[in-house]
């Protein structure tokens, strides 16, 4: 028996988290019961080429659910029709409002653009309106495919994406637009978002005026849209260099958003939001969580042109923001801003981001900070259509190194070696399964087949990557990741291509990028590199520059180390050991260590 302050306080915890489950358990029965609001009810759905039996939404009488983007537009835009959906600058557009600019853009893209059901239409640019309005066009009206392009990609980036998607027309930023010389030659027609009074290059048409042709055309003769077409294709980064496109139908996405819309009814009483969008529209979390999430609820969406403290601190006072979409860095960046206190922020409700880990620290620093705002989190993937783990913010101070509970449509277990599942507390990758996962890499086989587990009964399970453990009350734990990717404030860094742009120093034999920890970006990039013997080492302004200049800013390093001796280490197989690397690091951060910095 613990007899410390320390135990005592332990075992408190626990009683209240068992209490807690008990209720929380039994509410999200009585919503998912056949009379509730989110009826759920097995069924047997065709997932790469298996039959798999899935807890899925239900209509019923009572029920608020949508099976296609085209069901969930039509009844929400109308449910909220007078209600403001987004603010942007000066600018502010009510549903009704972002509806009508819709359905005149799908009709001037179908007859200017012949974008046909299944086609794919490539979105490049800032959190503007235009963006919204776009995708909200292609994925109802059109019955077409959305890609949200990379607004970090460069021009070998961009036009992969636009060849591999097999894109038809792209809708762009001037920004965007002028690192897409190649569209011309590549025969994608280009609509330019925002072009004030300069011309569009590469011969784009201006998006306005679009719509106003669009204004005029008779309406569309809408071919039927199941729940099973390709309604998005988004890519991520992957270990191989090159991102990978994750398909996702109509099912998946409205499977995550109807989850999504659950647990906002389950945690507060239905009213209208006023959220900040604080990460690209681009990331999942800003197309799904905030963007989608907001048709859905009736949300107010507030969109920055880029994210700023003092800004979002200023939005928050004006427009009585109750939550903000983002990552861990910006709930930093808010609760250390010097002028914090001088701004009313008592209208907050939820802080918090996914996308990356949010210190334990922060939680009670939240608390602190504002005068009812809780700290939030999950888990999620860009493959899962980011739902697949909710923290409930009661229980966040209670167990707060873990992202979450499985969300009731989603089942996770922990494989360990020879794909055995563990049982609770054991470590191994995190696999997920439920009607929200993905389809497939787009055109990637192989990667596709690397990505998912069947077991012994038949039932197909997600391969995360990431290394974790259950507890027995079904906390998720994330310990590490199996894939080599750096997280970046929620920005997915592959480190082959960072290793990549580094080995084409003439002076570099060996390099390995790794995250090491940040106190605002949750990681940086840092690189253990060996040179060339009889090499003078480059000066680390020298090796930066270098790296600036071949990739995204975002991916750049900020440490440099020069590892000593001829090689980095390995292990039995000769892998580069990471970890090691990564522990090596750290301690020369707190002081002398057998490598050396720049």
């Amino acid at each position: 028996m613990a007899t410390s302050d320390e135990g005592s306080d332990a075992d408190k915890s626990d009683q209240v988290v068992k209490h807690w489950l008990k209720e929380y358990r039994k509410s999200l029965e009585r919503m998912t019961a056949v009379d509730g609001p989110f009826p759920l009810a097995e069924e047997d759905v065709q997932h790469y080429g298996t039959s798999q039996r899935y807890r899925c939404w239900q209509k019923g009488p009572n029920s608020i659910v949508h099976h296609t983007l085209r069901e969930l537009y039509g009844d929400c835009f109308a449910r909220y029709s007078d209600k403001e959906f987004l603010v942007y600058e000066g600018e502010r557009f009510t549903f009704s409002q972002a509806m009508e600019i819709s359905v005149a853009l799908s009709r001037a893209l179908r007859h200017n653009y012949d974008v046909q059901r299944g086609s794919c239409v490539a979105i490049a640019g800032r959190n503007f309106p235009e963006w919204v309005f776009t995708f909200v066009a292609v994925t109802s009206h059109l019955g077409a495919v959305a890609l949200p392009v990379n607004a970090w990609w460069t021009g070998n980036e961009l036009k992969y994406g636009l060849e591999d998607s097999q894109s038809c027309l792209l809708v762009a930023d001037m920004e965007r637009l002028e690192r897409a010389p190649f569209i011309s030659g590549m025969g994608i027609p280009a609509v330019c978002m925002r072009a004030g009074s300069t011309a569009p290059p590469h011969g784009a048409e201006r998006f306005e005026e679009v719509v106003i042709a669009g204004q005029k055309l008779q309406p569309l003769n809408t071919a039927a849209l199941t729940q099973d077409d390709r309604a998005m294709l988004m890519y991520t980064s992957g270990t191989t260099g090159m991102p990978k496109g994750v398909v996702s139908t109509h099912r998946n996405i409205c499977s995550a958003l109807n989850t999504l819309r659950m647990y906002f009814v389950h945690e507060q009483p239905l009213r209208q939001l006023v959220v900040i969008l604080a990460v690209p529209l681009f990331h999942v979390t800003g197309s799904h969580v905030a963007m989608l999430a907001a048709i859905c609820r009736g949300d107010r969406l507030i969109l920055m042109y880029k994210w700023n403290a003092t800004k979002a601190l200023q939005l928050i006072q004006e427009e009585k923001v109750n939550s903000i979409v983002g990552v861990p860095t910006n709930t930093y960046e808010l609760v250390n801003h010097p002028d914090f206190k001088k701004f009313d922020t008592s209208s907050m409700t939820n802080v918090g981001g996914g996308g990356a880990a949010f210190a334990a620290p922060m939680i009670k620093r939240v608390r602190q900070t504002f005068e009812k705002a809780k700290a939030g989190t999950g888990y999620g993937l860009t493959e899962t259509n980011a739902v697949s783990v909710i923290m409930p913010a009661v229980l966040f101070p209670e167990r707060p190194t873990s992202c979450g509970l499985p969300v009731v449509n989603v089942d996770v277990c922990i494989l360990g070696e020879g794909d055995a599942k563990l049982p609770p507390g054991g470590v191994g990758e995190i696999c997920l399964r439920g009607p929200a996962i993905m389809q497939e890499y787009w055109r990637k086989p192989d990667r596709t087949a690397e990505a998912f587990h069947v077991d012994e009964h038949g039932e197909l399970w997600f391969r995360t990557g990431d290394i974790g453990a259950v507890d027995e009350d079904d906390f998720v734990y994330i310990m590490d990741r199996a894939k080599d990717i750096i997280i970046r404030g929620g920005e997915n860094i592959s480190a082959n291509e960072v290793e990549t742009a580094l080995y084409e120093h003439p002076d570099v034999a060996e390099v390995a990028a790794v995250g090491m920890p940040d106190d605002a970006l949750g990681e940086t990039v840092a690189v253990a590199i060996v040179f060339r013997k009889g090499k003078t080492p480059p000066k680390e302004d020298e090796l930066r520059a270098f790296a600036a200049e071949r990739l995204p800013r975002h991916m750049v390093p900020k440490e440099f180390f020069s590892w000593p001796g001829e090689a980095l280490p390995r292990g039995a197989t000769e892998k580069i050991q990471k970890r090691a690397i990564r522990a090596d690091l750290a301690k020369l951060r707190k002081g002398p260590d057998t490598t050396s910095k720049l």
